[in-house]
Parts: structure tokens; sequence; C-alpha cells
């Protein structure tokens, strides 16, 4: 429990950023573009080590290669996304937020609860809880994401947390979500192992998100039926999924749900906390790496504080 936060400044480095982004930033008629990040440059370094920072081990079980946790993912090649419709619903969604918790998620439970137990990823605003997270899944889905964003009503129903957009802090967290490309097996879905030649040449893709949190209800426990509300339409009942009300509101609903990890005192089945979001627009795709996964290399002791400071400042300056 001891994910700590700390705060540096590199002028140097951020003067290099914010003039690559104004070089890359699109004009107002361009909606979508993706903008592939120079392999040597600061901002490639800076998502690279964040995803490697973020690898722990899972039992050598889903996201596996040749049956064995990865122990380095191979960044090949990160993509900004500029999505200008997602960006505009995401800011309304953000200031909505903030509006709706009376400017007040600095000093709520759950905000300082995250203060004690800081994330491995960077917290960018205070004020709406907005986190990098990441998240996996297969190839037309990826596309589909960074192009029209998560739609709440095409849910998985069987999470632990019913139906929501499932994020984590572990980016191998995430990577168990990724099925093979080849055979498409090898993920939690499937909960079989990829039996396929030369594992070590096969490409991946994950997402990093900005999330916006706001008040989180942080769970110990999992109980699908939390986190269902029934509804009755015409003498029938009708589920919406959606975040638990808040103690002693006029029922007021939390923004996100956190399933808190095992080592922090959450449910034994969940060995890494993870993030639940029910609403469209609390989300926006920022990055894609392109990856392959290891075992070859050992991955080196990695300086989280270091990793935080660089993504923090980068994020608050360019960004």
């Amino acid at each position: 429990n001891t994910r700590t936060h700390t705060h540096t400044r590199h002028p140097v480095l951020v003067l290099v950023l914010v003039l690559e982004n104004l070089r890359t930033r699109p004009s107002l008629t361009e909606l979508y573009r993706e903008i592939k990040i120079p392999n040597q440059s600061p901002e490639f370094e800076i998502i690279k080590d964040l995803v490697n920072a973020t690898i722990t081990i899972h039992g050598n079980k889903c996201g596996s290669i040749y049956g064995q946790d990865s122990t380095e993912f191979i960044v090949t090649k990160i993509t900004r996304i500029q999505n200008a419709n997602l960006w505009h619903k995401y800011c309304y969604k953000k200031d909505n937020i903030i509006g709706k918790n009376r400017h007040r998620i600095p000093g709520c439970d759950s905000s300082k609860y995250l203060e004690m137990k800081p994330l491995l990823t960077p917290l960018s605003d205070k004020q709406s809880n907005e986190y990098w997270l990441f998240y996996g899944c297969n190839h037309p889905t990826t596309a589909q994401l960074v192009l029209a964003g998560y739609d709440p009503r095409v849910s998985n129903l069987e999470g632990m947390f019913d139906g929501g957009f499932y994020l984590a802090e572990n980016s191998s967290k995430s990577n168990q979500y990724i099925p093979c490309p080849r055979c498409g097996e090898n993920a939690i879905s499937t909960q079989i192992e990829c039996t396929c030649l030369n594992q070590e040449q096969i490409d991946f893709k994950m997402i990093l998100y900005r999330v916006i949190l706001g008040d989180v209800h942080i769970a110990k426990t999992s109980d699908r039926n939390k986190y269902r509300d029934a509804i009755n339409n015409n003498g029938q009942r009708s589920y919406v999924c959606r975040p638990p009300v808040k103690p002693n509101s006029m029922g007021d609903l939390y923004d996100s749900v956190m399933g808190e990890s095992m080592k922090n005192d959450g449910d034994q089945l969940r060995l890494n906390c993870e993030f639940i979001l029910y609403e469209k627009g609390q989300t926006y795709p920022k990055y894609i790496s392109d990856f392959q996964r290891s075992i070859h290399n050992m991955r080196p002791s990695t300086n989280i504080k270091r990793v935080q400071d660089k993504c923090r400042n980068f994020l608050l300056n360019v960004f």
C-alpha cells in the first residue's frame, strides 16, 4: 500500500512536448486523426515506461506467452488519438460531474481513500478525479472504441460489478482481456491457452484512456445485484446498470466503482483493482500502444515514482 506520488518538473522535456503537440494539432475541420508518435521522442518513452512500470504477476493465466506471465511488453508503436467528437463529449461530462458533486470531489471520502492508497497511474485532475487507465480487447473492438467511443448498451452483464466499462491501473491486467489475434484464445473470455507458434512475434493493442472517476464507490466485495436497478416498464421488469446510491443522500449516485484488490482487503477473486464506468462520455481514448509479449528479457526494476512524475508533468503541461 505504498504507491506514493511525488512531483518534479523537467522544463526542457515539457517544452519539447508542447512544441510537438502544437505541430501535430489537427485543424478545427479535422474531426478524427491518428498520429504516430516517433519512437525516439520523449512522449513515446513516457507512455512506454508507464505500460511496463505497471506490469505485475497473474499466475500465468490469460494473456500469457507460452503459458507464462509476460515480464515485459515490447512497445513497437504508439498512436495518439485526436477525436473531436469524443473529446467534446468528454469535456461536457467532466464539467457535468464536477457540477453534480458541487465542486466537492477533492474532499469526498473516495478521494481521501485514493490519497492514502494512490494508484500506479497518474492523477491528472483532482477536481474530477481524472486518472489515466488501461483497457484491453481484440483488434476490431479497439478500432471501434477510438472512433465511436464506449457504448454502455453492449456491456457484458457477467462482470463482477454487472454491465459496465472495466479499466485497470495495471497494463498486465488489461492485457489479460486481449485474445490472440491468430487463434482467438488466451484471454479472460476464453480461459483456453494459446498454442500458436512464435508467440513473441504476435502483435497486440492496448488503449490508454483518460478517465473521469468523479466520486468513486470503493467496493471491497462484488455483488452484481447492487449495481442493477430494476425498472417497471409496462408491467415488465428491466434492468439498468449503474453505480450504487450514495448513503444519506436523496438518491444521488456515485460516478464510478472501484473494485479493490485483494492486497487492500478486497475480494479474494480480484488480485488487482479495477474501475467500472456505466455512462457514456466518461472516458477518452488517448493512446493505442502496439506491443509484443516477452519473457526473454526480465523487465528492469522500475522506479514507479519517477515514471509517475514524468507522466504527470507531461499530462499537466501538454494536454
